[in-house]
Parts: C-alpha cells; structure tokens; sequence
C-alpha cells in the first residue's frame, strides 16, 4: 500500500501542503541560480539579455517569493491545527496522563485565540512560561533553604553550650554559683505551686 494512503486526513493535507511548499521553494532556488549564472557570465550577448530581461526575472522572483512565503504560511496554519486537534483529542481519551501538556496546550489556544499565526511565537510564549515557572521553583527552593537553615540554628541554640552562652548573656559566671542558680529554680518551682522543703522533696501544695 502507498504509504500516502495509510495517512489520516490531517495528514494527507500536510503533506500535500508540505509538497507544495517544497515546490515553490525549489522553483525560487532555481531562479536564483539562473540569476546568479547570468551575472556571472563572459558572454556579452547574455550579458546583455540579461540586462534586457533583468526587471522581468526580478517581478518573477518577487511573484515566486511571495508564492512561496505563502505555502510556508499555510502548511505552519495546518500543522497548529493538527497539534491542537489532537492534543484536544488525547486530552479527551486520557486527561490524566496529559497533566504536563495543559500548559503547552493552554498557551497554544490562547495564542491561537488571539489570531497568531506564527509558531515561532508561540515557542517564544512556552520559553516565557518555562522561564517564569523555572524562577518560581527556584525562589521556592531558595526559601525551603532559609527556612530549614532557621530550624536547624534554633534546635542548636538548645545544646547545652548554646544555653550556656545565653545564661551567661544575662548573668555574669563569676556570679552564676549554686546558690543563685537553685534561687532562680525555687522561685519557679513556688511560682507553679509547689512547696520546698529543707530535705529537698518537691511537694504539690
């Protein structure tokens, strides 16, 4: 069987469209080279038809340009149309193994709805949103960091050095004896209502 005939629709119409495209840009590429061969000559009588014949090949040139300009415009038209048909149409069979292609294809319709037709234009919009998603992950992961550096410097500020040097922030060493450091434990043993007695023993009043 024709490989062509094993296309779909869709298909079928890209390639004609791509057949097409690729003819009319043949056909300005062989223009071009019999120009350029032209101009180059030694021949003085060519070189003289040329010049006779120069604004006719250059409108030629133009129309055949234009032409194929055209073909180009068309078959990238059909090839946003194919994408975003069958993405809709994946979408439909298996939404939820298609979560990473939603963004892709929002921004193609939006693109679409707003009446580009360049495709160039929407890989500069899926940049865009992949820079912009790119600086969010890495703001958040930049906060993760800080936070986490925060939590472990507060967890360490209770080792018992740390403590220490917080102790002595708020009272001298050569002051921090026994006595006042069970002074300061009594009071806040009285002030939760226990009561000390001499033996030591903590009892609930």
């Amino acid at each position: 069987m024709d490989p062509f005939e094993k296309l779909s629709d869709g298909g079928r119409r890209v390639w004609k469209t791509a057949e097409k495209c690729r003819a009319s840009a043949q056909a300005l590429l062989d223009e071009l080279r019999y120009v350029r061969k032209k101009q180059k000559s030694n021949d003085c009588m060519a070189a003289v038809a040329y010049v006779a014949k120069s604004k006719v090949h250059r409108k030629k040139i133009e129309r055949m340009d234009a032409r194929s300009k055209n073909d180009q415009q068309e078959l990238q038209t059909i090839l946003q149309s194919e994408i975003l048909s069958q993405n809709q149409a994946m979408q439909d069979l298996q939404i939820e193994g298609f979560e990473n292609l939603e963004g892709d294809i929002r921004i193609l319709i939006t693109q679409m709805s707003q009446g580009f037709s360049d495709l160039g234009t929407f890989i500069k919009a899926q940049h865009e949103a992949t820079d912009n998603l790119i600086v969010n992950e890495v703001a958040e992961a930049q906060r993760r960091i800080i936070t986490e550096s925060q939590r472990k410097e507060f967890l360490e500020s209770f080792r018992y050095s740390k403590m220490n040097k917080r102790y002595n922030g708020v009272l001298d060493s050569s002051e921090a004896n026994f006595d006042r450091v069970f002074a300061s434990y009594e009071l806040c043993i009285l002030r939760e209502g226990y009561e000390v007695r001499p033996e030591i023993h903590i009892v609930k009043r």
